[in-house]
């Protein structure tokens, strides 16, 4: 038993390390599965925050234009808005369950909140009572909000390859939105031809954070992705954004560029962006799948791996555990039969070359060697014996003719 505790006292630090090794791998395995499971729902909220975009610019080209410019594309828009927006409640409502954790439903319940509101704001853009200000700040907080579903897998994984992909495209995510801001506001400042300093202000700030996230966004991208990006990113559009731009820059106070062609042409700009941002969604839906199915595969190689040590453990302790045990028991009995009976033929059985067989191997010739001593020892007591016996034939044999000479020379002195 002492020997079994000792050979279990390693066996059981070895299952720490192997159960631990696969808890870990257990819930990167986990962590995988709810980022894959994640991402349809970050999918449906990327498509939504597009279509709010759009709906957020022709709300801002309407607004400024007193209802004389935008009011078809603004009325499709909606419809298709609402088409996405059903889209991704209906999706939503898998993950607002208690299982999903604490942050995710409080965010689902935090944008369905602003969802409520939606139908205000778009009532107060057709009587044409809605800030600009307020329009500026409930879209771009909503999509925000939207944008935070990709944030929060981001935090899930454990992963720097994965971590690095989602990286960039949250970086181009955020891009996008301030193009879509971007393209609101100088809807705004088209339809009414008179930018105000604030208006101005926005759009410079607005130009410096799209190429502080650019910048950032090809600086994490992989070399393929920036040869994808820059094979996307060019046309008549992107030259005559980047035109419109210089001269927004150069006359502050009066523009003279048509609100629809400016939203055209930025519209076009930001779907090429789009384009890239389907190819990074994907690219990280795969990669995603990728690291899922490896942590998988590796969950299994780790358990057969434990497994195989396990049985390879026990079987060696087993075996070793019988042959000590064996030839223990196998000294104990010849020992017995040594001490109860006095058998000197017993003998124990050598099963191995090691300490304990070759104590068996002395013990056996130290009983043999006792054996010839006592049958060394037997001999002479018969031989002893024998001289003894002898001896006492001589004395009698003496005594015999003692007597007999005594008797005769008592008669001899008689017959004279």
């Amino acid at each position: 038993y002492k020997l079994l505790a000792l050979t279990l006292i390693p066996l059981l630090l070895a299952l720490v390390f192997i159960i631990n090794g696969l808890l870990k791998n257990y819930q990167v395995l986990a962590a995988m599965q709810q980022a894959q499971t994640l991402e349809s729902l970050n999918l449906a909220a990327s498509e939504l925050v597009d279509e709010l975009q759009k709906e957020f610019g022709f709300s801002a080209g309407y607004l400024s234009a007193k209802g004389k410019k935008f009011s078809t594309d603004l009325t499709n828009q909606i419809v298709k808005t609402e088409q996405q927006l059903s889209h991704y409640k209906k999706v939503a409502n898998q993950f607002n369950t208690a299982e999903s954790g604490k942050s995710l439903t409080d965010l689902i319940s935090s944008i369905e909140k602003q969802f409520q509101q939606l139908d205000q704001i778009r009532l107060g853009v057709n009587e044409q009572s809605m800030p600009n200000n307020d329009i500026v700040t409930y879209y771009t907080s909503l999509n925000s909000s939207l944008l935070t579903i990709n944030r929060l897998i981001s935090t899930l994984v454990d992963d720097k390859r994965i971590n690095r992909q989602m990286n960039a495209y949250l970086y181009l995510l955020q891009n996008k939105e301030l193009a879509g801001v971007e393209r609101a506001i100088l809807s705004q400042a088209f339809a009414t031809k008179k930018p105000s300093v604030a208006m101005y202000n926005h759009f410079v700030s607005l130009l410096a954070e799209q190429k502080t996230y650019l910048t950032l966004f090809l600086e994490l991208a992989t070399e393929e992705q920036k040869v994808a990006f820059n094979a996307a990113f060019t046309g008549d559009a992107i030259k005559e954004v980047g035109r419109i731009r210089k001269t927004v820059l150069k006359q502050k106070k009066r523009l003279r560029i048509n609100a629809n062609y400016w939203f055209a042409n930025s519209s076009a700009r930001i779907e090429k962006l789009k384009l890239v941002e389907n190819n990074l969604s994907k690219q990280l839906t795969q990669l995603i799948a990728q690291a899922k199915e490896d942590a998988y595969i590796n969950l299994l190689k780790l358990m057969a791996i434990a497994l195989t040590a396990l049985l390879l453990s026990l079987s060696i302790s087993i075996y070793l555990l019988r042959q000590i045990g064996g030839q223990i028991r196998s000294l104990s009995v010849a020992m017995i039969k040594v001490q109860q009976h006095s058998d000197l033929t017993s003998q124990a059985q050598v099963n191995s070359e090691d300490e304990l067989g070759l104590l068996a191997r002395n013990f056996n010739e130290m009983v043999e060697h006792l054996g010839k001593l006592t049958s060394n020892v037997r001999n002479a007591s018969q031989q002893l014996t024998h001289t003894v016996d002898e001896l006492q034939q001589i004395i009698r044999a003496y005594k015999r003719k003692m007597n007999y000479g005594s008797g005769t020379t008592e008669w001899g002195v008689g017959g004279v």
